[in-house]
């Protein structure tokens, strides 16, 4: 399992229900084996257990659709061998409200 988490993890909104989520690979030297892939998470609030989403990618980036307007969500990234998932990696992220759209 990877012992540190992919690097400079960078999340948008695309829309009032969609985010787009970018990342690093994670270095070399902490890497422990092939990472299969990457396991990337939403959770709606930085408290609440709800709006919980995962997906997993071969690629370092991805958008999640179909999320809440106007709401925060915690993204989080990790690595994965075949040993196991590494440490992860996280940043607070809005959707937008409707009819506006906002690119960092």
């Amino acid at each position: 399992m990877p012992d540190a988490p992919p690097e400079s993890l960078k999340a948008w909104n695309l829309s009032s229900t969609s985010l787009y989520v970018k990342w690093d690979p994670i270095p070399l030297e902490y890497r422990n084996g092939k990472i299969l892939r990457y396991k990337v998470t939403t959770k709606a609030g930085e408290l609440s257990r709800k709006g919980h989403k995962a997906k997993y990618t071969e690629a370092t980036s991805l958008t999640f659709r179909g999320l809440h307007k106007y709401s925060k969500y915690v993204v989080t990234v990790s690595g994965i061998t075949r040993r196991g998932e590494g440490p992860a990696l996280s940043k607070v992220v809005q959707t937008d409200e409707d009819g506006k759209t906002f690119v960092k």
